[in-house]
């Protein structure tokens, strides 16, 4: 279970943001902080050499296909089975380390309307599916889960997720519901959560130059100085402002109120073979806080940049991944050649198997781009907090000044 409490709000006129004091069984944290995702560990396993990965909390997101639920396919035993089998193989490989939390993510559009916006619906199909694969198997036990954003309007959705927390607090588990920030009755419905005294609120991200209005509620003082912890999924890593591009996002919402953040959500699927690959890899640079593509950077850049992995580039294994990356030279004939091999693989008649080996060595360099946005923005939260344990707001922004353009651009849109 999670219990939380406001820290320490610290200001700086016209800035000021808050860290809340989090305690998971024995462990304390503190925010803002960085919460992998199932997708990000999967990547660190692309990566063939040890990389510490120091977040605690772990968001399990695996996709649930209400199809093949209503529908009762004939490979719905086999979906859910693969479900808890993924489930259990990452709570047996990570559960003594790290918090996890699974979110069965619904997918398949011939259904998912009709069933999040029903009451009935939605206990029937995904929540009973949900109960199912939770307690099936003896061998794990989540003591906090994820319920998706329903379609339902706020009286209803209020008083199911009520309904629904009752229920799990029988099994001793926690529920995270998750609220689209793009609902129009969004302030009216987080209030109505608190009122019913849920304590961790999970939000969908949404950019927030499109829903100022929202985020404005979130970062008002009414919500500061609540002891209401809410957790973002979904964010994107980077975004376009009219005076920063590719301006690290996830960096700025914590001065709304948003206490721990996460990445895209996994939604399943192997990448369509006939399209050529997306080789537009970027960087996360801490010091103006932009993920640009790696073709604008000199080569020492790269390199100084990729020191945030924290292993050793000159290690045999991993040499020729990183050589591809700080040498621009090498890195587009590593992409021509690719290209080629690909190309004739898709005209072969059993060039599956090749095609699966040419996207691997592709998955190998992107991964090692992703893992550093992902460890360097774990960093940059543990930068801030230090900050903000000082009291020294002021000091942190000084030492971010793309962030402080990024507020005032969007507070005066």
């Amino acid at each position: 279970m999670i219990e939380v409490k406001v820290h320490r709000i610290v200001e700086y006129p016209p800035f000021r943001a808050r860290s809340m004091k989090i305690r998971i069984g024995s462990r304390i944290l503190y925010t803002p902080e960085r919460m992998l995702t199932k997708g990000e560990i999967e990547t660190k396993r692309k990566i063939p050499t040890y990389i510490p990965i120091n977040n605690f909390i772990i968001l399990i997101d695996i996709p649930l296909n209400l199809t093949k639920v209503v529908e009762m396919d004939k490979s719905i035993n086999t979906h859910i089975e693969r479900i808890i089998n993924t489930l259990e193989s990452l709570y047996g490989d990570l559960y003594w380390i790290h918090y996890l939390i699974p979110y069965l993510v619904p997918i398949g559009k011939k259904y998912k309307e009709k069933i999040l916006s029903s009451v009935d619906k939605f206990y029937d199909k995904y929540l009973n599916t949900l109960l199912y694969v939770l307690l099936q198997r003896a061998e794990y036990k989540f003591k906090t889960v994820f319920i998706p954003p329903l379609l339902l309007e706020r009286r209803k959705y209020s008083e199911i997720i009520k309904r629904i927390d009752n229920l799990f607090d029988k099994y001793n588990t926690q529920i995270i519901p998750i609220i689209d920030i793009a609902r129009k009755d969004f302030p009216e419905l987080i209030l109505d959560l608190i009122d019913n005294e849920i304590n961790v609120i999970g939000l969908k991200y949404r950019p927030p130059r499109k829903h100022f209005r929202e985020y404005t509620f979130l970062s008002s003082d009414s919500i500061m100085n609540k002891d209401v912890l809410f957790v973002m999924i979904d964010s994107k890593t980077y975004e376009d402002f009219r005076i920063v591009r590719d301006f690290a996002v996830m960096h700025y919402l914590p001065f709304n109120n948003i206490d721990i953040l996460a990445s895209h959500i996994y939604k399943g699927g192997f990448p369509d073979p006939t399209k050529p690959y997306n080789y537009n890899f970027r960087l996360l640079d801490r010091s103006s806080l932009r993920l640009p593509l790696i073709h604008e950077l000199a080569n020492e850049k790269i390199k100084k940049l990729l020191d945030e992995l924290e292993i050793n580039l000159d290690n045999k294994i991993i040499l020729p991944i990183i050589e591809r990356l700080i040498d621009h030279n090498k890195l587009n004939y590593w992409k021509e050649n690719l290209e080629d091999r690909r190309k004739k693989a898709l005209l072969e008649k059993n060039g599956k198997r090749k095609l699966r080996y040419i996207y691997e060595e592709y998955r190998s360099v992107y991964s090692l781009t992703r893992l550093q946005e992902v460890k360097a923005s774990t960093n940059e939260f543990q930068y801030k907090r230090e900050f903000l344990k000082k009291e020294d707001l002021e000091g942190y922004l000084n030492k971010r000044r793309q962030l402080v353009k990024i507020i005032q651009v969007i507070k005066n849109l």
